[in-house]
């Protein structure tokens, strides 16, 4: 996809976004988004950089409630050094095994009292989906017509729907911010920034403003980061890193070829 294509996709979701009357961005349109992306090289940086700065725009709140947990730190540190092509301190799928149980535990609860903080949790939860998404989720929605919401519980998969469940089609991101199998870091992102330590429920002046921040300065800034300088994604402390295509980088790739016989 190209810049003007993404530009006119950016646009769609603004409109979008800004006509509804509690400034949700429809999931569903985010779906189209992504599946019209691709999965190339850059489509693939694009969508991951945008799941990172998502996570790290929130990171404020976790850093302020829980300072002393490192967990969204180390989340974060490997998918940057996924998209930079760099060798992760951490096995992967040891991680995000890691990250699924630590959420589980309720890591959104005040140091002292104990009580629940769902702003926090939400944002704690933006750094593991932004994981899942820059691995290799090239939809974060693939699974969403196989969820049903019913009181107080979510189901995944199996036939039919029960009295009183809601559908996916129902769902807003106040929904996919507690599901771990289904939706983007940018849905819990936007959650975490409109919602409080009290209630889930989004206040749409700040869920707007979370949305013209991702589709402004995210977006633009993800952009650039997808397709950046070859210096940035060169890693030079081994010669075996792997970047997002496959592609096992030797530091001096796209240096002349008698620069690797000088001596750094």
């Amino acid at each position: 996809m190209n810049s003007v294509e993404l530009d006119l996709w950016r646009e769609k979701l603004e409109a979008a976004m800004l006509e509804h009357p509690q400034h949700h961005l429809d999931w569903r349109l985010r779906r189209d988004f992504y599946l019209d992306l691709g999965s190339d090289v850059f489509a693939r940086r694009f969508r991951g950089w945008l799941a990172v700065l998502a996570a790290q725009h929130v990171l404020p709140l976790v850093m302020y409630r829980l300072p002393y947990e490192p967990q969204p730190f180390r989340e974060l540190d490997a998918c940057i050094r996924l998209l930079r092509g760099m060798h992760c301190v951490q096995d992967i799928e040891e991680l995000k095994d890691e990250s699924y149980h630590w959420r589980g535990s309720g890591v959104g609860r005040d140091l002292l009292t104990g009580e629940a903080l769902l702003n926090v949790d939400i944002a704690a939860f933006t750094a593991y989906k932004a994981l899942l998404e820059v691995d290799g989720w090239l939809n974060p929605f693939q699974w969403a017509g196989d969820v049903r919401q019913g009181e107080g519980y979510f189901v995944m998969g199996g036939t039919g729907t029960h009295p009183g469940e809601r559908t996916a089609e129902e769902f807003t991101d106040e929904q996919w911010a507690h599901m771990a199998a289904v939706g983007d870091a940018a849905s819990c992102a936007a959650v975490a920034s409109a919602c409080s330590a009290e209630s889930i429920t989004c206040m749409p002046e700040r869920l707007q403003q979370f949305w013209m921040w991702w589709l402004n300065d995210a977006w633009r800034l993800a952009e650039q980061l997808a397709a950046p300088s070859e210096e940035l994604y060169r890693e030079r402390e081994t010669n075996q890193d792997v970047s997002l295509d496959g592609h096992v980088n030797d530091p001096l790739d796209g240096f002349p070829a008698d620069a690797k016989d000088l001596p750094f």
